[in-house]
């Protein structure tokens, strides 16, 4: 359609009307007032902008309270009294329960430390083929290696390291270098703790492995003993032990001459963790409420300032006097340590505060804008040219038809 000079003049006339509530010769046609005071474009920016600002911290609310309602109270953790001594980690599936273990011995893993040669002296290991085997095990494996006579004592052990790993023997090997005293040794290691991974190296041909005196163990692969709850003595080659049928995995550091307490429980740190993000989540959903009062429906607004908190005092929740929550999480930890079920449930449970925090999210978060625009708006509809899919962008006395465009004027 062909937009003349009356129908511009008559879109003047309506942002004038719009933001002074009345329409030509009939005076007002609503008590409400549109808070931005910017006419008919700068209020639908103000609402947008401060509307969307809600639905997002509502979506972000609502993601935080489900994340409490769900599986952190599940999880589970293992807490020892003596965390140098014994560690440990529980899986989801753990049950409450609190462990005594008295560490006899840690295990430890075969070393074979060669002699000290001169570095860079030359004759440690004689000229020639050397063949030597490693043992672990029922596997056995030779090693080969060829020195020079002008081999330094630091090539020729360098030169039986690169030969042990080549060979995939099984055994950790390293050039050990004592640089103030400038000597060299060949150490092997075995590849884990305890019996399971002890090694024998045999001498084959060269008289390399008495040369750099690895024949022999200098550290023997001892077995972990360790005792549970005061009961019998028991042996690992591992010092990673499993409790609870596999759900808690204890590792075993070093002896200790009392046992150790090992606490197995509910994750009260990611619990308190969560609670603190969510409170902090709902303290924005508040403050984008306020920040759109005049464009929010009022009814929505108050779900979420009128959320009840009075029963949380004990989980460490209050509202301070600017309508804030605030999370004490010491006092939660220590709720959850005395009373975790009435904590979960009052925290989780259908009608918990996250479950509170969830619903009025979930009211704004997935809301038509009919429903979160203020009333007032929604009443002056037939004054003013809100947009409508069956009532078209202008006031029904405007008298005007056909196809309307935005347009600057």
């Amino acid at each position: 359609m062909r937009v003349s000079s009356p129908m511009i003049e008559q879109y003047r006339n309506v942002a004038f009307w719009y933001a002074n509530g009345s329409a030509p010769g009939k005076g007002p046609v609503t008590s409400y007032r549109p808070p931005a005071g910017q006419g008919v474009l700068g209020f639908a920016q103000a609402a947008a902008s401060r509307l969307g600002a809600v639905v997002a911290r509502a979506e972000a609310a609502r993601g935080d309270a489900l994340r409490l309602t769900s599986a952190v109270f599940e999880r589970r953790t293992a807490t020892s009294s003596a965390p140098g001594a014994l560690t440990a980690t529980a899986t989801d599936r753990a049950k409450t329960a609190a462990y005594e273990l008295h560490v006899v011995r840690a295990a430890t893993a075969q070393k074979n430390v060669g002699a000290a040669l001169a570095a860079a002296e030359t004759g440690g290991l004689a000229a020639g083929e050397h063949r030597f085997s490693v043992t672990v095990g029922t596997r056995t494996t030779e090693v080969e290696a060829f020195i020079e006579p002008y081999d330094t004592n630091a090539a020729a052990l360098t030169k039986l390291r690169d030969a042990v790993r080549a060979s995939g023997a099984g055994v950790n090997a390293a050039v050990v270098r004592d640089v103030a005293n400038g000597t060299v040794r060949l150490q092997l290691t075995a590849a884990g703790t305890g019996s399971d991974f002890a090694f024998e190296v045999q001498e084959l041909s060269g008289g390399a492995a008495a040369a750099s005196g690895i024949a022999a163990a200098t550290e023997a692969g001892l077995d972990a003993l360790y005792r549970v709850n005061g009961g019998d003595v028991r042996t690992s080659s591992s010092n990673t032990i499993l409790l609870d049928n596999g759900h808690v995995l204890a590792a075993l550091r070093q002896a200790t001459d009392e046992p150790v307490r090992l606490t197995v429980g509910p994750d009260a740190a990611s619990i308190a963790k969560q609670a603190k993000k969510l409170v902090g989540s709902y303290n924005a959903l508040r403050s984008a409420a306020e920040a759109a009062e005049g464009f929010l429906a009022p009814g929505l607004a108050r779900a979420v300032s009128g959320l009840k908190t009075d029963d949380l005092a004990d989980l460490g929740i209050s509202r301070g006097p600017d309508g804030a929550l605030t999370l004490d999480e010491e006092r939660l930890t220590e709720a959850l340590a005395e009373r975790f079920d009435w904590a979960k449930r009052e925290l989780s449970g259908p009608g918990g505060f996250a479950s509170a925090v969830a619903g009025a999210a979930s009211a704004l978060a997935s809301a038509p804008t009919s429903t979160l625009l203020h009333p007032g708006v929604l009443s002056a509809h037939a004054a003013y040219p809100l947009y409508s899919p069956s009532r078209g962008t202008y006031p029904a006395w405007l008298g005007m038809s056909g196809l309307h465009f935005n347009m600057t004027f």
